[in-house]
């Protein structure tokens, strides 16, 4: 026969229970780093981004000196 006094969930586990359950959908909350930028980039931010690769492989300052001299 069961104790007249016993409680299904004592404090302590929903307590607990509360937490792990916070901790879980915590972890799966988006990162404020991960998320999408609030401006999307222009044309011209991607072209010049663009540019300015093209000129670091043209004057070698990608690491490989071979680089700019490669057949692509």
């Amino acid at each position: 026969m069961a104790n007249s006094n016993s409680k299904p969930f004592d404090s302590k586990t929903l307590i607990f229970s509360f937490l792990l359950l916070l901790a879980v959908l915590l972890s799966f909350a988006p990162s404020p780093v991960l998320s999408k930028s609030r401006r999307p980039i222009s044309d011209s931010e991607i072209r010049e981004k663009k540019n300015e690769c093209y000129a670091d492989i043209e004057s070698q300052l990608c690491g490989n000196a071979m680089v700019g001299e490669q057949d692509l």
